[in-house]
C-alpha cells in the first residue's frame, strides 16, 4: 500500500519505535472543584468604588479648582493632590483615586470654558446650588477650606481673595462689615509693637466670639480669616494702619457710643494681655479714641 521506503517507521520488532511508545500515565494534580457560584462571581470591588458622589461634591470641586486656577492659571500635581485631599473630607468613604479623578475632570471642564466671564457664571451656578444643598454652618466650612487652600503658600493673592469674597456673597455668607472692621482693628493693634503675643491671639479669638455670639464657630472663623486675609494683603505697616483708620471711621458712623467704648475697652485688654502695654499700642488706642469721637 505504501511505496517503498514510505509508511510509518517501525521498530526492531515491527512495532512503533521506542520514541513513540507510550509510557505509564503521569500522575495529575488534583484540583478542587469550582462551584457555579465561584465561577460567576467577579473579584471583590475596591472599597468605595461604587459609592455615589454626594450631590454637593461636584460643586465643591469646581470651587476648589476655580480658586487655584484663578490665581495661578494651572494646578500642578502637588496642587491636585492637596485639593483632592481637602475635597475628600466631604466624602471620607470615597477612595482618593475617585476624588482625584473628579478633580481632573473638573479641571478639564474649567479650562474648556472660553473666558473669565463664562467661568464666573458657572461658578455662580454652582454656588446657588450649594446654598440649597448644604446647611449654612457647613457652607462656612467651605469658605474656611478656600482660605486654607489660598494660604497654603503663605500668601493670599488678590485674585484668590476676590474669588473667595465673590463666593462668600453668592453663598449668602457675607459677614457683618462691622465685625470685619472690629477684627481688623484688633489685628492691627496686636502687631503695632512689632510682634503678636500668644496671649493676644487668645484674647482676639475670645473677642470674636463675644461680638458675634449668635453665629456658629465656622462663621466666626470666616470673619477672622477674612480679616486676616485683608491684613496679609498689606505687607507694610503703614498700609495696615491706613486700613485700620478706615475701619475706625466706618465704626464711628455705624455704631453707637456705648459699642465704641466697649471696643476700646477690649483693645486695652488685648494690648495688656501679655502683661505689658507698649508705647506703640498706647498711641494706636489714643488715635482710635479720636476717630471714634470719644475724646470730647
Amino acid at each position: 500500500m505504501f511505496p517503498h521506503g514510505g509508511g510509518p517507521a517501525t521498530g526492531a520488532w515491527g512495532g512503533p519505535p521506542a520514541s513513540r511508545r507510550k509510557g505509564p500515565p503521569r500522575p495529575q494534580v488534583r484540583r478542587a472543584p469550582v462551584s457555579a457560584t465561584m465561577a460567576m462571581t467577579s473579584p471583590p470591588p475596591v472599597i468605595g468604588e461604587n459609592l455615589p458622589f454626594p450631590p454637593e461634591l461636584p460643586g465643591l470641586a469646581w470651587l476648589f479648582v476655580g480658586l487655584v486656577e484663578s490665581a495661578e492659571g494651572h494646578l500642578t500635581n502637588d496642587d491636585l493632590l492637596a485639593v483632592a485631599k481637602r475635597l475628600q473630607r466631604w466624602a471620607p468613604k470615597l477612595p482618593i483615586e475617585r476624588v482625584s479623578a473628579l478633580i481632573r475632570h473638573t479641571i478639564a471642564d474649567y479650562r474648556a470654558l472660553p473666558d473669565v466671564a463664562t467661568r464666573g457664571a458657572r461658578t455662580r451656578e454652582h454656588n446657588t446650588e450649594l446654598a440649597q444643598l448644604v446647611p449654612r454652618q457647613r457652607l462656612a466650612e467651605v469658605l474656611t477650606a478656600l482660605y486654607e487652600i489660598a494660604s497654603d503658600d503663605g500668601v493670599v493673592r488678590d485674585q484668590e481673595l476676590r474669588f473667595i469674597v465673590n463666593t462668600t456673597q453668592q453663598l449668602g455668607l457675607s459677614p457683618d462689615p462691622r465685625l470685619l472692621a472690629i477684627a481688623f482693628l484688633y489685628l492691627t493693634l496686636s502687631i503695632v509693637d512689632g510682634h503678636v503675643d500668644e496671649a493676644e491671639k487668645l484674647v482676639l479669638r475670645e473677642q470674636a466670639q463675644k461680638w458675634a455670639p449668635g453665629i456658629s464657630i465656622a462663621e466666626r472663623a470666616v470673619v477672622i480669616r477674612w480679616a486676616i486675609a485683608e491684613f496679609k494683603r498689606r505687607p507694610e505697616l503703614d498700609d495696615k494702619m491706613q486700613c485700620a483708620r478706615e475701619a475706625a471711621d466706618q465704626l464711628a458712623v455705624s455704631t453707637d457710643k456705648k459699642t465704641r467704648r466697649q471696643i476700646l475697652a477690649e483693645m486695652w485688654r488685648i494690648a495688656g494681655a501679655d502683661g505689658h502695654i507698649s508705647p506703640e499700642e498706647q498711641r494706636f488706642i489714643a488715635e482710635m479714641v479720636s476717630r471714634f469721637k470719644l475724646d470730647s
